[in-house]
């Protein structure tokens, strides 16, 4: 019986904790700006990484 009301008084006090909410929100934040940011990386890194590549040649190309 102990144990038991231990874990009932444990959730009484969770249950009046607020402070968790906000941290839940701000992951959530953080996660969703990650997923936004991975998604930006993949659409634009391959035409940058082409552009990178042909400044790269015409820098390099020998003058005539």
């Amino acid at each position: 019986m102990n144990t038991l009301s231990f874990f009932r008084r444990e959730l009484r006090k969770l249950d009046d904790d607020v402070q968790g909410i906000a941290y839940v929100e701000y992951v959530t934040l953080l996660a969703g700006v990650s997923i936004g940011a991975l998604g930006a990386v993949i659409a634009l890194g391959p035409p940058l990484l082409g552009l990178y590549r042909m400044t790269k040649a015409v820098l390099l190309c020998p003058l005539p």
